[in-house]
């Protein structure tokens, strides 16, 4: 479950990431079909890398019609772009807005500061992961 949600966490700062330079571009059928591609290569690239790494296959569609190699689904790629349309519509207006607000009130400084130390969390739960399952 942990790993599902560092999985779309990194989705969603993807997404959020783009639309925050794209801001005028808001086009869905674009985002939809980008996103539909650049997740559903994310998604094997992830699987593929945890399969090498770990010798373990933490996700398996080969059950499902469509798959490639069990790792992606055509399925769980239109859902991507479904997701992606949803998020660009209704969620990412309001962590602009939350941004807006909280980034407003912050020196430049400290959110650089804050950054890095959020920045250092990841890797160290990166690092601590990959160690766990190592071994």
């Amino acid at each position: 479950m942990l790993q599902s949600v560092r999985y779309i966490g990194t989705g969603a700062f993807i997404l959020t990431f783009y639309l925050d330079h794209h801001k005028s571009q808001t086009n869905y059928l674009k985002l939809f079909i980008l996103f539909t591609i650049l997740f559903s290569f994310f998604e094997y690239l992830v699987g593929f890398t945890l399969e090498a790494l770990f010798a373990e296959t933490w996700w398996d569609y080969s059950y499902s019609k469509y798959n490639l190699s069990g790792r992606i689904t055509m399925l769980n790629s239109f859902l991507w772009g479904v997701i992606t349309v949803f998020f660009a519509r209704f969620i990412y207006p309001l962590i602009q807005k939350f941004k807006d607000k909280i980034l407003y009130k912050i020196s430049y400084k400290l959110q650089i500061v804050i950054s890095i130390i959020l920045v250092a969390g990841i890797l160290v739960d990166f690092i601590l992961s990959c160690i766990k399952y190592l071994n």
